[in-house]
């Protein structure tokens, strides 16, 4: 497949729990505590996925973390592109 994906991984599902267990305060020191490490993890390896089964490539627009990088480490080394 020639298709490229691009994509800003966040799980929105996990940072909208992140954003509850806060109440919805919107204080800009807990964005970190909000946009937690496993929300980039489970957002790269979701999108690792989809590039797999699809067999498009793959543009993650940025990686904060080391759980990201060897995720994308690893679907190298399988041939995800």
């Amino acid at each position: 497949c020639d298709l490229l994906v691009a994509v800003h991984a966040e799980h929105e599902q996990r940072l909208s729990m992140r954003a509850r267990e806060w109440n919805g305060k919107a204080d800009p020191a807990l964005h970190s505590l909000i946009r937690d490490t496993e929300a980039a993890r489970i957002a790269c390896a979701e999108a690792i996925e989809l590039a797999a089964k699809y067999r498009a490539s793959l543009y993650i627009a940025h990686c904060t973390t080391r759980g990201e990088l060897e995720l994308i480490a690893e679907a190298k080394r399988s041939g995800v592109r």
